[in-house]
């Protein structure tokens, strides 16, 4: 089973609100309210900015209104003065367990797993019962393959909150990876129990039950994430391969179809329609789909040796041996 990375997630969709008047026509108090407040990122930004600006704070006060404008840079996806603005405030406060925790997610979205976890393990000392540091410590276990320790972090905040969703989807999707696919459904059902919306849980429970050769259960959770996440291409393509492999050939041409819609790159979706195709005898239409998958993969063996097949049904026999061979130089490398 694929790693799972857990990225800055909710404070990176902090709620919001309306905001009225600019901070140049504001009082300095008024200026740290709206700073602090939970407003849109860009006239939090520009309060924040002004109430810097005003040498009136020190100490914890600048400390709050730097990690606050952070959050404002992060929500707007610019993460270079997100961690300019929090390592400023870490400057003034180093025992700030909730800016560390946000640097971390920070250094998470510029691919810095390492400083992400430095920053998750100082946030943790400082606040051993800091669920959200624990849990994306655990994420950061689990990509790296520390799987025992991720394991052992996702206990501990399923010990502090017993009502964390995203705790026991995280704790699945572990289990999954070592094969224990029963485990795993537990533990997604329990995930869903609390939050029916978590795409994910679906997502991984519908590849657990496919693991455990239950497609039709399967085949349920993944129409879930498509309703749930109707524009992800992934969320078709699994559908469809689950079509395909419960025999709904029309439906898995559909799915595959909408796949390519939104991402035409996905080489994946053009190889599974491409065989359905072929086994449609239309194929004329899966040497197109295989050429376009070989086209965006070329050391893709699956594709050279379904379009070896079709050439083959169709009497070009020189261009089947051609792509046979390839397959299997492909499959050697």
């Amino acid at each position: 089973m694929a790693r799972i990375q857990i990225g800055a997630r909710a404070w990176l969709a902090a709620a919001i609100l309306a905001f009225g008047g600019s901070a140049a026509a504001q009082t300095p108090e008024e200026q740290q309210k709206t700073c602090l407040d939970p407003t849109p990122p860009d006239p939090r930004i520009e309060a924040c900015t002004a109430a810097i600006q005003s040498g009136r704070l020190l100490g914890a006060p600048l400390a709050a209104v730097l990690a606050s404008r952070g959050i404002a840079y992060s929500l707007k996806g610019q993460m270079d003065p997100a961690v300019r603005d929090y390592d400023a405030a870490l400057a003034i406060k180093p025992d700030f367990p909730a800016v560390l925790l946000k640097r971390g997610l920070a250094f998470r979205v510029q691919g810095h797993a390492d400083k992400a976890l430095a920053d998750f393990d100082e946030a943790i000392r400082l606040d051993p019962k800091l669920a959200a540091a624990l849990i994306d410590r655990a994420s950061i276990y689990h990509a790296k393959g520390k799987e025992d320790q991720a394991l052992a972090d996702v206990n501990r905040v399923l010990e502090i909150d017993p009502k964390m969703a995203l705790a026991f989807w995280l704790r699945g999707v572990i289990s999954a990876t070592g094969g224990q696919f029963d485990r795993s459904i537990q533990d997604f059902n329990a995930a869903l129990a609390i939050d029916p919306n978590l795409v994910r849980a679906y997502h991984d429970r519908g590849y657990a039950y496919t693991r455990t050769n239950r497609p039709e259960q399967a085949l349920k959770d993944f129409d879930a994430v498509v309703r749930l996440a109707p524009n992800n291409a992934e969320s078709y393509y699994n559908r469809g391969v689950m079509q395909r492999t419960t025999g709904h050939t029309v439906l898995a041409i559909a799915d595959f179809d909408r796949t390519v819609q939104i991402d035409p790159r996905y080489f994946a979706a053009y190889n599974n329609r491409a065989y359905l195709f072929l086994s449609k005898q239309d194929y004329a239409k899966a040497i197109k789909d295989f050429d376009e998958a070989i086209r965006l993969h070329p050391d893709y063996p699956n594709a050279y040796s379904g379009r070896a097949q079709a050439y083959r049904a169709i009497g070009q026999g020189a261009r089947a041996d051609a792509d046979a061979a390839k397959a299997r130089q492909a499959v050697s490398k």
